[in-house]
């Protein structure tokens, strides 16, 4: 009964219930243990601890990275990740969920581009990135109808160049393209690191 108060939709066709359970399912095979090199091997050793969790200090003007339930259609960025291999690089990987049903027949969603563009704008004004001439992001984005899209969005300083997979089901466990999200979300970043020299 706690859940009803919050939403309008029962649990089951919660669409923003639906993104969870497919981001869930991604984090659940790269967490897994698997037979390899030592007992407790997992696809997140792959990294060599070249990925964490990036949660910045905020300030009171700083865009946010979700909006809550007043809004019509909620969102959320989580495990948001960043490398920490040096030299230190720009790019970021993040997962994006939202309370609303695809329409195939439209583009990006509001709420994907805003989830970019305000996590752009945390990693341009971030100290270490400031004079990066590129801030590349990758976004795995979940939504009702257990869909998800794999956007790449990388930012010059003049514009934002955004490039996005179709929207793959996920409700045929045995058809979903799991494997492909993980290798995308496992990824290593790749391209230069030119700074701005102000």
């Amino acid at each position: 009964m706690e859940y009803e108060m919050w939403s309008d939709f029962p649990p089951e066709r919660d669409p923003y219930i639906h993104a969870e359970d497919v981001e869930n399912m991604i984090n659940s095979r790269i967490r897994v243990r698997r037979y390899g090199p030592h007992e407790w091997f997992t696809l997140t050793d792959l990294l060599n601890d070249e990925q964490e969790c990036w949660d910045p200090h905020r300030r009171g003007n700083d865009p946010l990275t979700y909006k809550g339930v007043e809004d019509p259609k909620p969102w959320q960025v989580v495990n948001h990740y960043r490398y920490t291999s040096r030299p230190l690089k720009p790019h970021s990987i993040m997962s994006c969920l939202a309370q609303l049903w695809p329409d195939t027949s439209q583009g990006l969603t509001t709420h994907e581009l805003r989830a970019i563009v305000n996590m752009t704008l945390l990693r341009v004004n971030h100290k270490p990135f400031r004079r990066c001439h590129i801030h590349p992001i990758l976004v795995l984005s979940f939504m009702g109808d257990y869909q998800g899209r794999i956007i790449q969005a990388s930012y010059d300083g003049k514009g934002l160049i955004l490039q996005y997979s179709q929207l793959w089901s996920f409700k045929d466990i045995k058809k979903a393209p799991v494997e492909l999200f993980v290798r995308y979300r496992l990824s290593k970043p790749v391209g230069g690191v030119r700074t701005l020299s102000l």
